[in-house]
């Protein structure tokens, strides 16, 4: 837990949250967010979509990788704070 000052405190969920579930939805989370990843890969990959595609909309599928990459490496950090099952 982050507070806006910066202050950090931590909570024991044990008993409050169901680890092994929370950890199956984050875990559904990133092999959703994997998934996106890879088709935006591909398409950035594809030198005709690249060559062909408004700069605007390769852009927007490079910010779209940017994201789930970033999106990702936050889930997999919270992940490991759950514990491994």
């Amino acid at each position: 837990l982050v507070l806006r000052s910066g202050a950090e405190g931590f909570l024991h969920l044990a008993g409050v949250v169901d680890l092994v579930k929370e950890r199956e939805r984050i875990q559904s989370e990133i092999d959703r967010l994997e998934g996106l990843l890879s088709g935006a890969q591909r398409r950035l990959e594809d030198p005709n979509f690249v060559g062909r595609a408004p700069a605007e909309v390769v852009e927007r599928e490079r910010e779209k990788q940017r994201a789930c990459e970033e999106r990702v490496a936050l889930l997999v950090e919270k992940r490991a704070a759950f514990g491994s099952s």
